[in-house]
């Protein structure tokens, strides 16, 4: 990031008021193409889906307490619906299309895989059969999250009604979280499998996105990250750093994988956030860059991305690298390719689902009036 004068550029609680926050799209961008670089095994450093929950955390805690800033309450059925209608659609179709085209090559078809993905249980399905490879292997995290979206409000309502600080009181969720994960590895001894996956046991990504939000809210948080803002660069390097040893070392101990390195990860990546975020605010080559047209776009596509990867992207390095390309090149290719279909899923689908869907069921939330929470609908898309 470059040494930008920070007159020049926007203070962070600034750029956190607005609909959109700089750099979103670059960041989930980014996070995706770090799950297809580590699923096509050009890379060992496995914390993309770690980026995308801590964000997903945030952005949604973000959400639930505009709301009840403004209303004194959280519409929880109204919240769980709307998330409902950003992801159950788009994931629908990848299940459906992905069977065809199993069925096509004349595959069998994981049919209670398909059932947990329905129900929403895919994570606790891949975690209690022993992680099983199909095409339906990693949207696991979408069950957790969906999981995660049900009880956070009702948590984040139960801490307001009881009058208790939010950030310690989210800060205790995550010690929860991490106690649980220890006494399950080494006194419960759980396979990898499900610690890996299971609500209670990896969650605290998602909190501790959350809690990020919450700190954030205090005028001397962002001001401290304003204050290094030139040391950014090094701060978030340093970040990347221990973050990448720590990822390399996983392999070594299970011990060490759940009990030590999954509980610092999302920790790094939350702190490291922030100086994205401000380095998106600015007039820098680098701001131009993370909110360029194209990383936009992409950005906006990735969760389509995240979806369809698994079968057009291997299905499409394979072919390449049968035709004698290296594996980099036919990545590239394969991502582009992936790529394209996330913004045509994201631009011709998933918002006009979404869309229909919500002005069907708008009626259901009409009594509490609480619909007038759309426009903060923007921030979690």
């Amino acid at each position: 990031m470059p040494h930008t004068h920070t007159a020049s550029a926007a203070p962070l609680g600034q750029l956190l008021q607005g609909g959109r926050i700089p750099g979103m799209d670059a960041l989930r961008l980014m996070a995706v193409l770090a799950v297809m670089m580590g699923h096509a095994g050009l890379i060992e450093w496995g914390f993309g889906l770690q980026v995308l929950l801590v964000f997903s955390g945030f952005l949604i805690t973000r959400m639930l307490m505009a709301e009840h800033a403004r209303t004194g309450d959280i519409n929880v059925p109204q919240f769980v619906w709307h998330r409902a209608t950003r992801l159950m659609p788009a994931l629908l179709a990848y299940t459906a299309l992905g069977a065809i085209y199993l069925l096509v090559r004349g595959t069998p078809l994981p049919w209670q895989a398909m059932a947990s993905v329905v129900a929403q249980v895919h994570n606790y399905y891949q975690a209690l059969t022993g992680a099983q490879t199909h095409y339906l292997s990693h949207v696991w995290s979408l069950s957790l999250q969906e999981q995660f979206y049900a009880l956070w409000p009702l948590f984040l309502l139960w801490i307001w009604r009881r009058g208790l600080r939010l950030e310690w009181a989210i800060a205790g969720y995550i010690a929860c979280i991490w106690g649980t994960r220890a006494v399950e590895c080494l006194v419960l001894h759980a396979p990898d499998e499900y610690l890996y996956r299971a609500l209670e046991t990896r969650s605290d990504n998602l909190a501790v996105g959350g809690l990020l939000a919450v700190v954030l809210c205090n005028p001397e948080w962002t001001r401290t990250y304003d204050r290094l803002r030139r040391a950014g660069p090094v701060l978030v390097a340093l970040c990347g750093a221990v973050l990448g040893l720590s990822v390399l070392h996983r392999s070594d101990s299970l011990v060490y994988k759940y009990v030590f390195s999954l509980a610092l990860d999302p920790v790094l990546i939350a702190l490291a956030m922030p100086f994205v975020i401000m380095a998106a605010g600015t007039p820098s080559w680098l701001g131009r860059a993370l909110n360029a047209r194209i990383v936009v776009a992409a950005g906006q596509g990735s969760y389509g991305m995240y979806l369809s990867h698994q079968i057009l992207m291997h299905g499409c390095i394979h072919m390449l690298v049968r035709h004698h390309w290296w594996r980099w090149p036919a990545f590239i290719a394969s991502a582009a390719l992936v790529a394209w279909v996330g913004h045509l899923s994201f631009h011709y689908f998933e918002g006009p689902v979404r869309r229909a869907l919500e002005a069907r069921t708008r009626h259901w939330f009409q009594p509490g009036q609480r619909s007038a929470a759309r426009p903060l609908s923007r921030l979690a898309d």
